[in-house]
């Protein structure tokens, strides 16, 4: 196949396909925006429509559930951040030998 080279182009939506024609990726302008889907579903019903670049918002079956995996994420991630220059200190003083 032979390359092409251009000084310009203009479009208003570009596919990434791969060697198949499967889309791996688009680039769009703000009038093409597609939908959000999730597991099958349009999650944002209505977003190109009314504010386009607007908030993501999810919508959670289980939201105490969310909560509860939020916060240990949240937590251990603090932990390990307040630990992280101990550890460091520990692993370049006694360093893994396999």
């Amino acid at each position: 196949m032979e390359k092409k080279k251009f000084t310009e182009l203009d479009v208003e939506k570009l596919n990434i396909v791969d060697s198949n024609g499967k889309i791996k990726m688009t680039l769009f302008n703000q009038e093409n925006i597609p939908p959000v889907i999730l597991d099958g579903q349009d999650i944002m019903p209505g977003h190109r429509k009314d504010n386009p670049i607007g908030v993501f918002k999810l919508r959670i079956k289980k939201p105490h559930i969310f909560l509860i995996y939020w916060l240990a994420f949240s937590s251990l991630f603090f932990i390990l951040q307040l630990l992280m220059p101990y550890l460091i200190k520990i692993f370049l003083v006694f360093p893994l030998s396999y």
